[in-house]
């Protein structure tokens, strides 16, 4: 069957997939192993109890949940003035 010219001509190639999923891998993979060594660090260096460490990082993703599109918002919204959009 052949492909029409926007089916064609649109949407991401498999070339693309696999360098955006390359990518991807790296970053979580740099991801883990700092949170693995900030976990180790914590828990042996500081002598935090595993279970404080573990609410810790819980409670740091859920504000990042809750507060990082509260600002994208914010700053989406802003109007850009003449020394850029994030300068006040």
């Amino acid at each position: 069957m052949e492909k029409g010219y926007i089916a064609s001509t649109s949407g991401i190639k498999a070339r693309d997939k696999i360098g955006y999923a390359m990518g991807d891998l790296a970053s979580c993979l740099v991801f883990g192993l700092t949170q693995s060594v900030m976990n180790k660090y914590y828990t042996d260096g500081l002598g935090i109890a595993v279970s404080s460490v573990m609410i810790m990082t819980i409670i740091a993703r859920i504000w990042d949940a809750i507060n990082d599109p509260i600002w994208g918002r914010l700053i989406d919204g802003a109007k850009p003035k003449a020394d850029g959009r994030y300068r006040r």
